[in-house]
């Protein structure tokens, strides 16, 4: 017994003498596997990767600029200026997606210098992320430059006339501060964008302002709206001309300050991390001293007591956010704002498709201002129109549906109020679609009166309400009102269904949502862009009948007359969806003392 005893020990040990042994081959042969699972890592390694890891937010924004910028270079140069800014947003979306997780996609100077200011990024990341997009811009520049031959400048810095300049520069700060707005919306929001559930849009929201934008800009600016793509398409210039370089620089960066500002004054709830938990009504003041601290002063210091009120923790704040909404002075802001969006998008695009289809025929005259290379297919610009619009509709939905619900219509105001009364109270229906209509009529007065000055001629911004060549006024309305319901309905359907019933309900952050209201405008504004102008909002109508109107020395003629026609018609649209949307989703209106709502 002892004998076997013993024997069994010296096994025993033999056999952990070889396991150790064998252990140490591995761990030897297969060292990095075995630190690998372990925990550990090797010194050298581990600064390694420390240090692939502090430049990678950097290296991928120089990439994914230098992607944007190449891609805007090939298509103004030898592509299709028709479809040219839906390409380079679709490099906008795929290039951000890409990115989003290591340095969260921000791809424009302009973009990050609006982080800066809403205190979203320090400053020491800023400037790298300036170094790296410029760099990666200019790298693009060059390499265009070098691989295509080109005849004529192209982009912001050669304006067909010396004179529209200030167009240029307008058309710059608006659409820039549009794409700050959007991406710090969608980005840096902590209730429309919150860290343990993300939303899933925010690449596509960006990347559809770049087709408004686009669409509505590019015959007057270039439609950079980026500092990058400017400075890279500086080196393509046959000459060189650095005030107006510092000119769209200074602009787009104006951009970026007043989308900040926008930015606290819509959402009240953003103060709560720069010391306060809420703000009532549009605190102005107090956005100016958090973006600009330096130029507004920095206000009072807090007490120890306000600064024991502000709040960190991530699930006081969620608690806090399930139950906020606000207030109504943002919400109005909200929808004037977008609905100047739209219309300003809408105008300027039917504008600049007049401009480009006459500098395409000035080119083919001969004349020595002659536009851009390429714009020989610019009369099919015209056909574009309502894809900038709904490109718009789409990024501001995104953008502000948590805020005010993303209406932007007075028609789907309408349809949401007589649809849901305890939701969009009539109170509050009256002055929401006047803000809307105060948008509208400032988008008109703006690419009127600010823009198209030199050009001598009120044609550009002029269009007429009524029947399309061939139609009469009973198809305008049948088209108006019914595919003005059609938006209302859809619109109605993707964010104001929040029963327990509806389990399919998408809600205002769902990402369909956005694409479904967007693509309704698009397919219905090129349904019937022939009989009716393919309007669909009373804002757009009051709008251009505002335009009209200053271009005919404020003789109002058959405009107003018009004008009030396409508002009723579409009033009247709003109001059938309305009632189809009470047919088609009753168990909303079921009464159930049970469902706690």
């Amino acid at each position: 017994s002892s004998r076997f005893g013993s024997s069994h020990d010296c096994s025993t040990n033999a056999r952990a003498d070889l396991n150790s042994d064998f252990a140490s081959c591995l761990a030897f042969r297969y060292r990095d596997f075995i630190f690998v699972q372990s925990g550990a890592m090797p010194p050298m390694r581990e600064q390694a990767i420390r240090i692939a890891e502090g430049v990678a937010p950097y290296a991928v924004e120089f990439l994914g600029s230098f992607f944007v910028v190449l891609t805007y270079g090939f298509n103004a140069l030898t592509g299709s200026l028709v479809w040219m800014s839906t390409s380079v947003a679709c490099a906008i979306m795929v290039s951000m997606a890409a990115a989003a997780t290591v340095s969260g996609g921000h791809l424009n100077p302009a973009v990050s210098l609006a982080f800066g200011l809403a205190r979203k990024m320090g400053w020491f990341r800023v400037l790298g992320y300036f170094a790296a997009q410029l760099c990666g811009g200019v790298l693009a520049g060059y390499t265009c430059a070098q691989l295509i031959q080109h005849d004529s400048r192209v982009g912001p810095l050669a304006p067909w006339r010396k004179s529209d300049i200030l167009d240029s520069l307008i058309t710059e700060v608006v659409f820039t501060a549009v794409m700050c707005f959007v991406a710090l919306n969608c980005l840096a929001s902590v209730r429309n964008n919150p860290q343990k559930h993300p939303n899933q849009f925010s690449a596509v929201a960006v990347g559809f302002v770049y087709i408004a934008g686009g669409q509505a800009a590019y015959v007057i600016s270039g439609a950079f709206f980026n500092p990058a793509l400017t400075l890279g398409f500086y080196f393509i210039g046959n000459e060189a001309d650095w005030v107006r370089l510092r000119l769209y620089f200074a602009y787009q960066a104006l951009g970026a300050v007043i989308a900040a500002m926008l930015f606290f004054m819509l959402r009240p709830e953003e103060f709560a991390g720069v010391g306060s938990l809420e703000v009532e009504g549009l605190d102005w003041r107090r956005s100016c001293q958090v973006v600009c601290p330096c130029l507004v002063g920095r206000g009072q210091e807090e007490t120890g007591e306000k600064q024991s009120q502000r709040v960190d923790d991530e699930e006081a704040l969620a608690a806090y956010f399930a139950t906020y909404r606000s207030p109504l002075p943002a919400r109005l802001l909200a929808e004037c704002l977008g609905t100047f969006v739209v219309v300003f998008t809408f105008g300027l695009s039917s504008a600049c498709a007049k401009l480009a289809a006459e500098g395409a025929e000035t080119g083919a005259r001969g004349s020595t201002t002659s536009a851009p290379a390429g714009l020989e297919d610019v009369q099919e610009m015209a056909n574009t129109v309502h894809w900038a619009m709904a490109a718009a509709l789409l990024s501001m939905t995104y953008a502000l549906a948590d805020v005010s619900g993303a209406h932007f219509n007075p028609a789907v105001t309408v349809a949401a109020t007589f649809s849901q009364p305890g939701m969009c109270q009539m109170a509050e229906s009256l002055p929401i679609i006047i803000s809307q209509i105060g948008g509208g009529v400032a988008a008109a007065l703006l690419y009127t009166c600010c823009l198209f000055k030199s050009k001598g001629s009120h044609e550009l911004t002029t269009k007429t309400l009524g029947p399309g060549e061939g139609h009469r006024w009973r198809a305008v309305v049948f088209g108006e009102t019914v595919f003005t319901c059609t938006v209302a309905l859809v619109v109605l359907a993707v964010t104001v269904v929040p029963s327990r019933r509806y389990p399919r309900a998408l809600g205002v952050r769902s990402f369909p949502s956005g694409l479904a209201i967007g693509f309704c405008v698009a397919g219905a504004g090129f349904a019937c862009e022939g009989q009716t102008g393919g309007l669909l909002n009373p804002a757009i109508a009051v709008g251009v009948a505002t335009a009209n109107v200053l271009n005919n020395n404020f003789v109002f003629g058959t405009h107003l007359v018009n004008c009030m026609a396409y508002v009723t018609w579409e009033m009247l649209g709003g109001f059938i969806a309305s009632i189809l949307f009470v047919l088609t989703h009753p168990l909303q209106y079921k009464r159930d003392p049970l469902l706690v709502q």
